[in-house]
């Protein structure tokens, strides 16, 4: 959690905060193991009273319709690397200009250049913990998000 906290740019995540409250909906995308982090900060958002979606696959034409929408938001959530279906959805979105956060580790810099900014997240290489410590790290940037 300290190499994750060293991480967080703190600007990154009061402007997304902001853009959050501003927006009409967000759309969170998550694949595997993150979707359940996903739908749990799907349902501390919408407690807040913030309206969002939870999407597991890529449909362009969800992104499509709604591209024209003002005030919307898309976070996506990888927790080792961007596979083609999450860098297929990342395209979509920069194509139809839809501000886009990505929650990923450092070491994943194909989706960096993919999104509007990025929120990293330390990933211990040990492979005991490995998932486990990811899942936390997420977590813990979720959870800074929801008490901003």
């Amino acid at each position: 959690m300290v190499d994750t906290n060293r991480l967080l740019d703190k600007n990154v995540i009061i402007r997304f905060c902001n853009r959050l409250l501003s927006s009409k909906m967000i759309d969170i995308y998550a694949l595997g193991s993150n979707e359940s982090l996903a739908a749990r900060f799907s349902y501390r958002l919408q407690s807040l009273g913030i309206m969002c979606s939870l999407h597991n696959s890529h449909n362009p034409l969800y992104i499509q319709y709604n591209q024209n929408q003002s005030k919307r938001v898309s976070l996506i959530i990888v927790s080792h690397h961007a596979n083609d279906t999450i860098i297929n959805i990342a395209k979509s979105l920069k194509e139809k200009n839809i501000y886009t956060l990505a929650l990923c580790p450092k070491s994943e810099k194909e989706l960096m250049f993919l999104v509007h900014e990025c929120l990293h997240f330390s990933v211990m290489h040990h492979e005991d913990y490995e998932n486990i410590c990811t899942c936390f790290a997420i977590e813990y940037v979720l959870d800074v998000i929801c008490s901003i």
